[in-house]
């Protein structure tokens, strides 16, 4: 068996795959059904919100007042939800820090979507910016929501918000 090496863009590190022998590519079924275009739709707007989060995240880090700086896209299962988790954490040069949250979750008939703009200095925390929890029933609404709630956080607004803390 071959060994292939694989390296990732978001944390630059080597990963071994075993690659596996005489295996072909196969296509399975004529077309793509409804439900895996529905799918595609939300896994596409994730993927164009967190495309923004990395430039917004990109432009606050390299700024001299950020002395560490860490964004993630997670998915994950809990006991009574799964959750999508869009962040950028920002460690500050005056001690504090600030967090920018985008969350997506689904349990039973509906999307839950919350985003809020923390502040964190010694032991408070402090929510800055929160766009209450909405529940969504429909793909395209919670689609819709999930674009404006991203701007929301993403917008001038949070930009100023770093630079007044620092005048």
């Amino acid at each position: 068996m071959d060994i292939i090496q694989t390296s990732f863009l978001c944390g630059g590190s080597t990963d071994n795959f075993l690659a596996m022998p005489n295996v072909q590519a196969h296509t399975i079924g004529d077309q793509m059904d409804s439900a895996s275009k529905n799918a595609i739709s939300i896994l596409e707007a994730l993927a164009q919100i967190n495309q923004q989060f990395i430039q917004f995240f990109l432009a606050q880090r390299v700024m001299s007042y950020v002395v560490a700086s860490k964004h993630e896209f997670e998915c994950r299962e809990y006991i009574t939800k799964y959750e999508v988790q869009i962040y950028i954490d920002l460690e500050l040069s005056n001690g504090s820090a600030i967090s920018w949250i985008l969350q997506l979750s689904w349990v039973d008939e509906n999307w839950i979507l919350e985003a809020s703009i923390k502040l964190n200095s010694d032991a408070t925390q402090e929510t800055i910016v929160y766009i209450p929890e909405l529940k969504i029933a429909t793909l395209n609404l919670c689609i819709a929501r999930l674009k404006e709630y991203a701007q929301l956080l993403l917008d001038k607004k949070a930009h100023e918000l770093i630079n007044d803390l620092f005048n």
